[in-house]
């Protein structure tokens, strides 16, 4: 997808991988399908036939890959709603997330366990956060766009990991350590 912004015929490859990238971990969507859309908004000028009939029939494609066979093997549609239904109320039962306790307190220990929990120690984490910081002011002094794709590709994971997920689990935030080591390593560099 990254590659599909400046080439368009990786685009519907990208597209067909975020699509089969959701039936693996449904997560997954709230960090692929943000960078399909950027990058069919920087490829509009293809026009609308062919990102219809490329990147969101892959992504479509990609869908129907896991979605069918998952389906069939759950017993039919009905089965397969009444599964996810139940797997829902789970994650939703004895939780303790910012959606249902939203609180001042709730959120500053789901921040410290997204952002400190992964380094291991707070100084550790003190000092990648500081690095971090500088890497978002050299963004913004010399890297708008990549800061833009940073922020389009990992925001909606981290509000949706922060608002959602039970974050005192620290695999969760595994997928922000990439995006926030990279700017730590800007920052530095």
């Amino acid at each position: 997808l990254a590659k599909g912004i400046r080439e368009r015929r990786w685009l519907p490859w990208g597209a067909f991988m975020a699509g089969l990238s959701i039936g693996i971990r449904s997560q997954a969507m709230w960090l692929t399908i943000p960078l399909v859309l950027l990058t069919m908004v920087w490829q509009r000028c293809a026009g609308m036939w062919w990102l219809l009939s490329r990147p969101v029939a892959a992504l479509a494609a990609g869908g129907v890959a896991w979605a069918v066979p998952l389906v069939v093997a759950s017993g039919g549609v009905d089965a397969y709603m009444r599964a996810l239904g139940t797997q829902a109320q789970l994650d939703f039962a004895g939780v303790d997330m910012v959606w249902l306790n939203p609180t001042p307190r709730r959120l500053a220990l789901s921040l410290y366990e997204t952002f400190v929990l992964p380094w291991a120690t707070v100084p550790l984490a003190v000092v990648i956060a500081l690095a971090a910081l500088a890497g978002v002011v050299v963004l913004l002094l010399r890297g708008r766009q990549a800061l833009g794709v940073l922020l389009v590709t990992f925001g909606p994971y981290a509000i949706f990991h922060l608002l959602l997920q039970e974050t005192v689990t620290v695999r969760y935030a595994l997928p922000l350590v990439p995006p926030i080591a990279w700017l730590a390593a800007r920052g530095i560099s």
